[in-house]
């Protein structure tokens, strides 16, 4: 068969023909960039913005018949996902912003219930002690040992109803509130003052005026007392402590440091003293099991 017009040339089959400018048409380079861009920009807003600039000039170009260019879908594909990504960095911002000011506002709240219960337990020792000749668990009415360990004087408290189980744990911890049974460490949060020697310590183990000795604080989670190995329920940075502490005269504060001037009955002051390692004979010496 031969064409009418030029009977040289061979006539193309019905349906096959495609047009020289079809032949000729080429995908956009920026369509595709800009979908690359899109797809990344919607988690990172800065490639967000070159999706939707190379989408829309994608797109203007295309429409350019003298192009010849493809990839319409992709342009507006690129130009829907980077005005996306416009759309969602405001509120990103505003979730990055909020996190650190929640996770403030909760650790603050923590810490706050949590100075709350070491005060708590403050006063259930001086309460407990008025009908212990004002000495508080462990002691006998004389100042004699009757339990030294830390356990055993929570137990006491604890099994005369001095308040509820679940006040001896941190909202910082998960621990199990205790039951019946021994008291263990997994049942509280907090040391107690070391009264084990005879000495100040033990003698301001009741009801004082005296605000320079604690009785009670937060414990300490790192593997030792030592300055460089101290770490805090309520901040996890080793080398850190931060915590509640309860004084003898029934006060409760947070403490920024675990470095404060104490001193205990007629015993020498000691300022900057770490309450989690014992430098003499009445400083402050906290300990969270044992005795």
């Amino acid at each position: 068969m031969t064409d009418a017009h030029d009977p040289a040339r061979p006539a193309e089959p019905h349906g096959r023909a495609p047009s020289e400018a079809a032949l000729l048409k080429k995908t956009s380079g920026l369509a595709i960039a800009g979908l690359v861009f899109g797809i990344i920009g919607v988690c990172f807003m800065p490639l967000g913005i070159a999706a939707l600039v190379l989408g829309i000039v994608a797109l203007n170009q295309i429409a350019d018949p003298a192009r010849a260019l493809t990839g319409r879908g992709m342009a507006i594909a690129a130009t829907v996902l980077g005005g996306l990504s416009l759309a969602i960095a405001p509120l990103a911002l505003m979730i990055g912003i909020m996190l650190p000011a929640l996770g403030a506002a909760r650790r603050a709240a923590q810490q706050m219930k949590t100075t709350t219960q070491v005060r708590g337990v403050m006063q259930s020792l001086v309460t407990t002690g008025g009908q212990n000749g004002g000495y508080f668990v462990g002691l006998d009415r004389h100042g004699d040992p009757v339990d030294l360990t830390v356990e055993g004087r929570f137990f006491e408290l604890l099994d005369q109803n001095a308040f509820g189980a679940d006040y001896l744990i941190s909202p910082s911890e998960t621990k199990t509130p205790w039951v019946g049974g021994q008291v263990t460490t997994d049942n509280y949060s907090f040391s107690l003052l070391d009264i084990s020697d005879d000495g100040g310590r033990r003698e301001e183990w009741r009801q004082t005026i005296n605000t320079m000795a604690i009785t009670i604080s937060d414990r300490n989670t790192g593997l030792s007392g030592a300055a460089y190995d101290v770490q805090s329920i309520h901040t996890n940075t080793p080398g850190d402590w931060a915590g509640s502490i309860g004084r003898g005269d029934g006060s409760a504060y947070f403490e920024n440091s675990h470095e404060l001037d104490v001193r205990y009955g007629r015993g020498q002051a000691y300022p900057f003293d770490n309450i989690f390692e014992m430098a003499g004979d009445d400083d402050a010496m906290m300990i969270y099991s044992g005795e």
